[in-house]
């Protein structure tokens, strides 16, 4: 099975012929275009040869002192459209040569990627191996486990207390008279009211029954809040645990040179971005330059326009 670097570097050599390919088939494709642009050029000489003997029966040498001229400042612009080919041709060949020297240089960065990740779980491998001999190490583990399940299962009961407290509690909420009266706090040291208010009150009591059922009501609510509370500190202490053997976890990989190594990795893995960022903007201008190219080829460019345009007019 080919690993992920073997791969990627199979498909850049792909990408590199396909692109070597691309760029014959072009060259192959402005000869033809030149080729037949020569023809055109030959055309209009013949049209022009046949335009002066006409001309000379008609008129003498004023228009084909003018076809002259044009004929002329066609061929300066296709001497120009040639150095201007052969300047876009070299440009395409340094970007192309660029572009693969850039691919070079990332199949090169991405080895050294791959080896300091190698490195990094290498070093992974030898710490954990320390630490399940380190006997602290391993004494710590099994205290914080089980705290964790201790802190668990003071969790589970504290949910399954404050579903209770919702079921049993419902039929205490839904009388308004007892609510009523323990929202007052009527009982405790809390409640404050008036003597109308307190003989009031005390008639109340004696329709709900408040006396009876507000112990049952309070411890109801009770409960679950010294569960939630006990929960909370058994997870706090399961917490600490984890901090504690985080901390060993940390030294030993410290010792072992386990940050180092990240940094170092961290380092290359920038450099391969940055260089996948060249190849980005490097694959941008060679692309222009194809485009100009193929401009060329079709005859679109500025220099050929400017010939017909000039033939054209005359």
């Amino acid at each position: 099975m080919l690993s992920g670097a073997k791969t990627l570097r199979q498909l850049d050599q792909g990408l590199s012929s396909v692109r070597a390919e691309v760029n014959g088939i072009d060259r192959e494709l402005n000869q033809v275009s030149l080729a037949l642009h020569a023809n055109r050029h030959a055309q209009a000489q013949s049209l022009r040869a046949l335009a002066e003997i006409r001309l000379d029966e008609l008129t003498g040498k004023t228009f084909t002192g003018e076809l002259e001229a044009a004929d002329q400042r066609a061929l300066a612009l296709l001497e120009e459209r040639r150095q201007a080919w052969d300047t876009l041709e070299n440009d395409i060949t340094a970007a192309a040569q660029a572009l693969d020297e850039l691919q070079n240089e990332r199949v090169v960065q991405q080895a050294a990627v791959s080896d300091r990740a190698r490195a990094i779980i290498d070093c992974e491998h030898r710490v954990q191996g320390e630490l399940e001999e380190d006997a602290g190490y391993q004494k710590q583990l099994e205290a914080a486990r089980q705290l964790d399940s201790i802190a668990a299962g003071a969790e589970q009961k504290a949910e399954l207390a404050e579903q209770d407290r919702q079921e049993k509690g419902r039929p205490y909420e839904e009388n308004e008279l007892f609510m009523y009266l323990w929202r007052r706090r009527y009982g405790t040291p809390d409640y404050d009211a008036g003597p109308l208010t307190r003989y009031l009150d005390r008639w109340v009591e004696g329709l709900c029954d408040y006396d009876e059922y507000r112990v049952n009501y309070w411890t109801l609510l009770e409960i679950p809040k010294r569960l939630l509370s006990h929960a909370q500190t058994a997870r706090s202490h399961s917490e600490s645990a984890l901090d504690e053997l985080a901390a060993l976890e940390t030294a030993k990989a410290q010792a072992a040179g386990l940050p180092a190594l990240q940094e170092s990795h961290a380092r290359a893995q920038a450099d391969l971005d940055a260089i996948d960022d060249r190849i980005e903007q490097q694959e941008a201008a060679h692309y222009a330059l194809l485009k100009q190219r193929t401009a060329f080829a079709e005859a679109r460019d500025t220099f050929m326009m400017q010939g017909l345009q000039a033939l054209s007019d005359a």
